[in-house]
């Protein structure tokens, strides 16, 4: 043992088996993950990520297929590795949240997580996989040190394609990898796990590399956030081996307490700050998460009983901020505001999500996963599990991992856990022998099907892409999506309703017109079912533009004489009742073409739900004013200031003159 490094020689591996090419590729390969966001690997909507979590299926499937196989060779083994909190937390929470899926909305999209990154009920359960199989990988020297330069070589090589990308900001040069970067700091505190799991001595060389990679991949996430987080886990980790060396028989229990106790507190820290210190806000980021905030507690305090047990499923945080988007504060007209260009689908606070997808069950889990490591660590590895659960809780406390570093960090839990235990020395019945490796054999050909499915779907959409860019065929062209939700095709469509007026060029224009009705027929068969306001507001936008504003009354010949707006508009308010910001546009085109009993009913159903609405109230004034009921119609539309009106619309200037008059 060396205390001084924090971690001993790594013991040799308790089971025969040998690691086969099954458990390479499901370590190897994941290690590799980073890189398949470059562009040879494009792939559906979000095509730097979605290739992640089709590779992430597959890894995770290979290594529910060596525990299968393993199982079946030495009985026990597989249920031995999963028995440790680093192992059993991730799996339990996985399995918590795939048993109540049909409880939630969206059961699929609660299994198969947020298509922008995959953490859903199957991230948690992969997680577990391959941190079992980790388990025995990192306990077996030459196994540890091939994964090791294969962590460092990959790290090395992220880092300067990062960098790359960096330098290239601005220019008309396509970005590699990942346009945030700072999804690559999760790389770094499971790399710095491996490189100290061998005794450094006589060594220097490699920790010199070793860290030179770990800075490159800080700078190049340029984030404050990550910076502090890796130097207050590389300070947290010093401090602890120090005090092993000086105090090698003292009591570990308190030191354990106190290193939970600092993660939690790197991930509740932000959430405090955000609400209690304002002055943190003058920061754009983080007025962008403090309004994140906002409108998830909202989302969260409108819940039922059940829903603040169970939660409302995975992947469902986008709809949220749609659905709750007044609850931000923000001025939503003048476009000042990145989040409503941008594609926010995280709560960008670990617990925060957990406690809205899996309710209060899920969060206590998930802050069990958060503080495991230095509660659980064997006594010589607890510097080490100490400094990567404080880094590991601050880049959760303000950032979400995509599935490019979930390998990485199951290797580093696996080390962490310590050397897995030997199978029980008692043969199970040859009923129990087959369960547990069917049961594993089953979920390697569940997770190859899914992997098999994303990817499919994954192709699909990038040909609709190409569909909606250029106007050449796709077939299908209205997609359903394994999830059961319609982002992507929200996100496709709106990105496509955008492109410049082509009524200068005939030949533009037919092909623009053929692809805005492919996008209006979808939109009429989706609409009335979809689960996703982003859809809806979709095509509120393009019938505004049309009918409206006439920003796009090119595209007129492409409704084919129908409007449904009305329908869509109610859908929306449906879907998102606080939502009355996404009438302005029909109210205004009912009231100014004098359709006021058609207005008077919408503006009625506004105020029923709430009485001081400001756009009900500003379109009451307006129809009180049109019915000559001055005196009323005043006090409507100083309420309607009074209430935030301008948060949603300019104040019209004979609006303002009559208020300045009366």
């Amino acid at each position: 043992m060396n205390p001084a490094a924090g971690s001993p020689p790594p013991s040799p591996s308790p089971s025969p088996l040998p690691l086969s090419a099954l458990a390479w590729g499901a370590l190897g390969g994941g290690l590799l993950l980073p890189f398949l966001s470059l562009p040879w690997f494009a792939l559906g909507r979000w095509d730097k990520a979605e290739p992640l979590i089709v590779a992430l299926h597959g890894a995770a499937a290979l290594a529910a297929l060596w525990l299968a196989l393993a199982e079946r060779r030495t009985p026990g083994l597989a249920l031995a590795l999963f028995r440790h909190p680093l192992t059993l937390l991730p799996l339990l929470l996985g399995l918590f949240s795939a048993l109540t899926a049909p409880w939630t909305p969206l059961p699929r999209l609660t299994l198969l997580g947020a298509p922008q990154s995959g953490t859903g009920a199957l991230w948690f359960l992969e997680l577990a996989l391959l941190t079992a199989l980790g388990r025995m990988a990192v306990h077996h020297p030459p196994t540890l040190h091939r994964l090791t330069v294969l962590a460092m070589a990959a790290g090395g090589a992220t880092a300067l394609l990062k960098g790359w990308d960096w330098a290239v900001e601005g220019t008309e040069r396509p970005h590699l990898l990942i346009w945030v970067a700072a999804y690559y700091a999760w790389l770094a505190p499971p790399l710095a796990v491996l490189l100290l799991a061998r005794d450094p001595r006589g060594r220097r060389g490699w920790l010199l590399l070793g860290g030179g990679i770990l800075l490159a991949l800080a700078a190049t996430s340029r984030s404050l956030t990550a910076g502090a987080a890796l130097l207050g886990g590389a300070a947290l980790w010093g401090g602890m081996t120090l005090w092993i060396r000086r105090a090698p028989a003292a009591n570990a229990a308190p030191a354990r307490i106190a290193a939970a106790l600092l993660a939690l507190t790197a991930v509740v820290a932000p959430l405090l700050l955000e609400e209690f210190v304002p002055p943190v806000r003058a920061v754009a980021s983080i007025d962008d998460r403090y309004r994140l905030l906002r409108m998830l507690t909202e989302a969260i305090a409108q819940g039922d009983g059940l829903q603040w047990l169970l939660g409302v499923g995975w992947g469902r945080i986008g709809d949220a901020y749609q659905i709750h988007l007044q609850a931000s504060g923000m001025t939503l007209w003048d476009g000042r505001w990145i989040f409503l260009q941008s594609d926010y689908f995280h709560a960008h606070n670990a617990l925060l999500e957990a406690f809205h997808a899996a309710g209060a069950v899920g969060t206590l889990l998930l802050l069990g996963m958060i503080v495991a490591p230095p509660l659980f660590a064997p006594r010589e590895r607890l510097p080490l599990a100490a400094g990567f659960a404080l880094a590991h809780g601050a880049l959760a406390g303000m950032w979400f991992p995509l599935a490019l570093s979930l390998p990485i960090t199951a290797l580093a839990l696996g080390y962490l856990s310590g050397p897995p235990p030997q199978p029980a020395p008692v043969a199970p019945k040859p009923s129990r022998r087959w369960a547990l490796s069917a049961l594993l054999g089953l979920a390697a050909l569940g997770l190859a099907g899914v992997g098999g499915v994303m990817g499919h779907h994954g192709l699909a959409l990038s040909d609709l892409a190409r569909h909606l860019e250029t106007g050449t065929p796709a077939a299908p062209l209205c997609l359903d999506a394994p999830g059961g939700d319609d982002l992507a095709l929200a996100q496709l469509f709106r990105n496509a309703l955008l492109a410049p007026d082509p009524s200068s060029q005939p030949e533009a224009l037919a092909r623009r017109l053929a692809v805005v009705g492919d996008i209006f027929q979808c939109l009429e068969r989706k609409i009335p079912r979809t689960p996703t306001p982003l859809l809806v507001i979709v095509g509120l936008n393009l019938m505004e533009r049309i009918q409206f504003t006439g920003e796009q009354a090119w595209a007129a010949p492409a409704l084919a004489g129908r409007d449904p707006w009305a329908a869509w508009l109610d859908r929306a308010l449906t879907l998102a009742p606080g939502r009355s910001d996404l009438a302005l546009p029909f109210l205004t085109r009912e009231a100014v073409a004098g359709r006021s009993e058609t207005a008077r009913r919408w503006v009625d159903r506004l105020l029923a739900r709430h009485g001081g609405d400001p756009v009900g109230l500003y379109f009451l004034g307006i129809l009180q004013l049109q019915a000559g009921e001055r005196a009323e119609g005043v006090a409507s539309l100083r309420r309607a200031v009074a209430n935030g009106l301008e948060r949603f619309m300019p104040l019209d200037q004979k609006v303002r003159e009559i208020l300045e008059r009366s």
